[in-house]
């Protein structure tokens, strides 16, 4: 069972001897336990079937067990302590193995000792009645019983303890283990161990923490740009498929390496087989076919300005080349890539073409789709309302480190964009502050400035909501993205490459698997790959609070200074909106609305906080003459603004379809109960979308659970029947098809819910903030009625635990107001979040939820000391149970050679 293979990793910081050394006596010492087995048993079987026949001694062959017990057993005291004092150098598998054999040991010696009545402290004595065969057994002692059953049970426990919060090495399998979410097994990962061992597996490899290793992997060298000869084949062939020239080896890119055997695949012509390229390097052009017409084309590469002599050899040669190919020479391109674009004269042999960087990039694409799509969204309704973003938008403002006063967030950046350099800019703010519209006017702003051409750089708008981004290469984001739009992902590259695009990547906080660091760093790990180009622009947005710690948040924003090496991100945080700048925003509502909320902003600093948020301050005055936000218009907080407004989109949706004399509806507590499922699956998996797919299915596992009565905060009871009621078939009682599919459909369109805006048959939430104020909101219904049977079904469909609220920050926060509002009413809750910052407002939440969910320490002290005393009492139950056998026995022995005399 050695293992000869278990190396530390390249992660771990010990000298190489010294992990021999320590590898090596593992072995040793799991070597020395199998041997130590082998002759104990070996003694064990003398014993029992040569010696103890003779001397008719059963209590000598307890004492023979118990001395090769105790040694085995200290042994592996001694490993187990080396291996816990120098945990750095050891894995968790390792210490349960270890640890699994002297808890086998214990529990043979426990079953001897129960036997035998000789307890470690009576050891010395035991050896004097080993060397007399006349001594009889000790008698049975309650209390020493007592005392070894507690110390037994106490070293069990301590190794267990060590087990579940191991501080040493961690492999790459714990890791996947742990994040599985089950508590770590001793049992499990000891026989796991056991079998690798065995099996002489490979060794185990070390986790390398991404937050430790990411500043080291984030790339910083330039990405090597083509040179101009590969850069303008790419280019032409890039305006028209039938154009084919095949590459130079030498400067083929990577992203041609990947992609050479399916764009590249097609060769026509009788062209000989020792062709490897259509690049002619003595007169400096390119060769190649059109596919379509069938007749040869010649690139010729060059500068401003064009020597006419040279030119006119390099077209003569083209020409013979392409008799020799039998082939007509139908167009000549001469591409320039710096300066004017020259005229040269016209030829009547052949078509002469003169292109420059400029105008061949842009021939590449197409902006007509991408234009028409931003400015469909532009075009949407605001939830709640008629009014569109156009109407509401208003300049944002925020700081910059190397400013003292805030800046116009749309001047700086154009001002950025217009600079040379490797800065690049994230935009950073809490909910409801504008980010992703911003994003997206700023996106318009751009396309609409310079049409119907292209921009000097074009904004390509790149939304990360449910993304996975991991191993996912900078040209194969682009070109899923290009896809959604009619354009040329490679096209995009060179673009890039060429220093002609605006990335925005919007949403980083709302990716998917954000829970798990590994996978968090690995995405802006793929991200920053972009800044690897020399002229790359790229503007990140998303929330902070994704982040644990400052480290974290640094290194994954690649947040340094502009004296490093490589490209670097310079922070802009939001400011919340101004008294003026909330009046502008409102200026298309009634002017009643902007004159109420400009009021109470003023006279209420709590109010203030939540309105000067844009995204907030118009659910606000969307709501504003509904009933649900009269109620609490007086002392709102942010919880009590998001039920309201969602509460009035239920209530809305609800009398809509009442008025509208449709069969199959939804009460509004369905609606609710539904809507509660659906971000409980998303939010408790750290996920913002949801497929049409994965919806349906959860609308029916959620409709089959649904209890007959449902009860949600400040909704009335329903008059209707139970939902399972009335989908029915009243003939054969069983649920209708077609009333299923209509439940389907109206969870679907629910106002809450929308289609991602390039992904069709992807949903999301409205806006995050509805997310994470719906789970927040079903959290704290199950908190403060635990049995209540919608709380239980909601919690068992979606696998939800109550404590997973505490990875999310914002959701958190809700919680805290929501049992604030329950406790003391929401004038209270008010009064005491006006003066609390969002950091305090979190504590507030998570100890409310601890407290709540998880049993204080003392309450896991009581645990311990009563499974103690289950075992004392189970064990002096056994040893009460074997003497009365062993009295009964001996009473049998004494009776038999009586009888018989």
């Amino acid at each position: 069972m050695a293992d000869r293979h278990n190396d530390p990793g390249p992660a771990n910081k010990q000298p190489e001897s010294y992990a021999r050394l320590v590898a090596g006596a593992t072995e040793w010492f799991f070597t020395a336990v199998l041997l130590g087995v082998f002759v104990g048993v070996l003694l064990q079987i003398i014993e029992f079937f040569v010696i103890e026949p003779a001397a008719q001694t059963p209590f000598r062959s307890a004492l023979v067990a118990l001395f090769w017990l105790y040694p085995l057993f200290l042994l592996s005291c001694a490993h187990l302590f080396v291996t816990w004092l120098r945990a750095h150098r050891h894995f968790r598998e390792t210490f349960a193995l270890s640890s699994l054999i002297a808890i086998i040991l214990l529990i043979c010696i426990f079953v001897v000792t129960l036997y035998s009545h000789v307890y470690p402290w009576d050891m010395p004595q035991a050896l004097a009645r080993f060397t007399n065969a006349d001594a009889p057994p000790p008698a049975l002692n309650g209390v020493a019983l007592a005392l070894f059953v507690t110390l037994s049970t106490l070293f069990v426990l301590v190794l267990h303890g060590r087990h579940r919060s191991w501080p040493g090495r961690r492999s790459t399998l714990q890791v996947d283990r742990d994040r599985g979410g089950d508590a770590p097994s001793l049992v499990g990962e000891a026989w796991f161990e056991f079998k690798r061992r065995l099996r002489r597996e490979a060794a185990l490899q070390d986790y390398s923490d991404p937050r430790e290793q990411f500043a080291l992997n984030l790339p910083a060298e330039p990405m090597t740009s083509l040179a101009w000869v590969d850069q303008a084949r790419e280019l032409v062939r890039l305006t028209s498929a039938s154009y084919s020239f095949r590459p130079r080896v030498s400067g083929v890119s990577l992203e041609e390496l990947d992609e050479r055997a399916s764009t590249e695949a097609e060769l026509s012509g009788p062209v000989s087989p020792e062709a490897d390229s259509d690049w002619h390097d003595l007169p400096a052009v390119w060769i190649g076919r059109n596919k379509q017409a069938k007749g040869a084309i010649a690139l010729i590469p060059g500068s401003d300005p064009v020597d006419q002599a040279h030119l006119a050899e390099q077209i003569a040669y083209a020409q013979r080349i392409a008799q020799q190919r039998n082939q007509r020479l139908e167009e000549v391109i001469v591409a320039v890539r710096d300066g004017q674009r020259p005229r040269l004269a016209a030829r009547q042999d052949v078509r002469l073409r003169v292109e420059t960087e400029q105008t061949l990039l842009e021939q590449t694409v197409n902006l007509d789709d991408y234009r028409s799509m931003i400015a469909q969204r532009l075009r949407r309704p605001l939830p709640n309302s008629n009014l569109t973003l156009n109407d509401v938008y208003v300049s944002l403002r925020g700081k910059v480190p190397a400013q003292r006063s805030p800046v116009e967030i749309e001047e700086y950046i154009f001002q950025w964009l217009r600079e040379s350099g490797r800065r690049h800019l994230a935009l950073l703010g809490s909910y409801g502050q504008g980010k992703s519209s911003f994003a997206l006017m700023m996106t318009q702003r751009i396309l609409e400035q310079y049409a119907p051409g292209l921009p000097p750089r074009i904004p390509i708008l790149i939304e990360l909501r449910g993304r996975n981004l991991r191993n996912l290469k900078p040209y194969a984001l682009l070109g899923q993205w290009a896809g959604r739009y009619g354009m040329n992902g490679q096209a995009l590259v060179r673009l890039h490459e060429a220093g002609r695009l605006l990335l925005i990547f919007d949403g980083f906080d709302e990716m998917a698997y954000l829970a798990d660091p590994d996978m968090r760093m690995s995405y802006f790990r793929a991200l920053w790959e972009f800044a690897r180009y020399p002229q790359a622009k790229i503007l990140i947005s998303g929330r902070p609070n994704l982040f644990e710690n400052q480290g974290e948040f640094e290194q994954a924003l690649n947040l340094r200074t502009a004296f490093g090496a490589g490209s670097y991100c310079e922070p802009i945080y939001l400011e919340l909106l101004s008294r003026p700048e909330m009046q502008t925003a409102l200026r298309s509502h009634p002017s009643h609305v902007r004159e109420h909320i400009c009021r109470l902003a003023g006279e209420n600093t709590a109010f203030s906080d939540l309105v000067a948020r844009p995204s907030l301050l118009q659910l606000v005055a969307a709501i504003w003459d509904e009933p649900e936000m009269k109620a609490i218009s007086t002392s709102p907080t942010s919880a009590s603004v998001m039920r309201a407004f969602v509460h009035s989109t239920h209530r809305r949706q609800t009398e809509k379809e009442e008025h509208s004399g449709e069969f199959m509806k939804l009460s509004e507590a369905e609606r609710v109960y539904f809507m509660g499922g659906v971000a409980l699956a998303m939010a408790s998996k750290g996920e913002t979308t949801i497929d049409a797919h994965g919806l349906g299915t959860l609308t029916d596992q959620l409709r089959l659970a649904m209890p007959d009565v449902l009860t949600a905060h400040g909704i009335p009871l329903s008059q209707l029947a139970p939902l399972r009621v009335r989908i029915q078939n009243p003939t054969t009682k069983e649920d209708h098809p077609q009333l299923v599919e209509r439940v389907k459909t109206e969870v679907r369109a629910s106002s809450l819910l929308a289609n991602e805006p390039d992904a069709p048959g992807i949903f999301k939430f409205g806006h995050k903030s509805f997310l994470e104020y719906i789970y927040a909101e079903e959290i704290s219904h199950a908190i403060r009625d635990a049995r209540s049977p919608r709380s239980r079904a909601l919690l068992r469909v979606t696998e939800t635990d109550i404590d997973s609220i505490l990875h999310q920050p914002e959701a958190l926060a809700f919680l805290a107001e929501l049992l604030m509002m329950d406790v003391g009413g929401t004038r209270i809750a008010a009064n005491q979040l006006a003066t609390a910052t969002d950091s305090e407002q979190l504590e507030v939440g998570r100890q409310l939820l601890q407290m709540i969910v998880r049993p204080p320490r003392w309450r896991f002290a009581r645990k311990i000391i009563l499974f103690v005393m289950i075992i004392s009492s189970s064990s002096s139950s056994l040893v009460l149970f074997l003497c009365i056998l062993s009295k009964t026995a001996s009473q049998r022995v004494t009776a038999e050679p009586t009888s018989g005399t």
